[in-house]
């Protein structure tokens, strides 16, 4: 006596690939990073500036992807001036460099409204550092 094979149905196979489909858009869609987690922040400095006439903020943010944004938001500096700025640890007096940062130049009224990418091996410097001990943001000479 033999028996008949039961036949598989279409509607099952379809259902089978359609789940297997959507396994694998959604392990692809984990394996890449989306904008949004890519611009998550995991650490920030700021740094209040009073100085004589100038005064302001400097910000340093570091992003979840390596890479980070020095962002200033300074008045009362020279008019038409590059300052330069550092990251650095030890004294104001003494400091010892950790990374130079993107200069911030004075608009004519002597303001700086500006925000800078920093690379990703320039973060790697200052979280190196910012892990075991103080840092600080020093703009200008």
């Amino acid at each position: 006596m033999t028996f008949p094979l039961p036949r598989v149905r279409p509607r099952l196979h379809r259902l089978l690939a359609l789940a297997s489909s959507a396994i694998l858009v959604a392990s692809l869609l984990a394996a890449t990073a989306s904008p949004a987690a890519a611009a998550t922040i995991t650490r920030a400095w700021k740094a209040q500036l009073v100085n004589g006439g100038a005064a302001g903020t400097a910000g340093l943010t570091a992003y979840w992807v390596g890479n980070g944004a020095l962002g200033l938001n300074l008045t009362g500096l020279a008019p038409s001036v590059s300052f330069p700025v550092i990251v650095y640890r030890g004294t104001c007096a003494t400091p010892i460099v950790v990374a130079h940062l993107p200069s911030g130049v004075a608009d004519a009224s002597g303001a700086v409204t500006s925000t800078a990418p920093i690379s990703t091996g320039v973060m790697n410097a200052v979280w190196a550092l910012a892990r075991t001990t103080s840092i600080a943001i020093k703009v200008g000479t």
